[in-house]
């Protein structure tokens, strides 16, 4: 019971750390809308009918 308090504030840390990693514009959450943008431009030239 006495280490919840610190047990609590850790989880909110890292929560917060998770959703700033994921959401600033230059992180991680930016990088994977990239990579499946370019992903999904490539599958439709490689299918494409021309």
């Amino acid at each position: 019971m006495e280490k919840l308090p610190l047990i609590i504030i850790v989880c909110i840390i890292v929560a917060g750390i998770a959703f700033w990693v994921f959401n600033n514009p230059n992180g991680i959450g930016k990088g994977i809308d990239n990579g499946g943008i370019n992903l999904k431009h490539t599958i439709e030239d490689a299918t494409s009918r021309d």
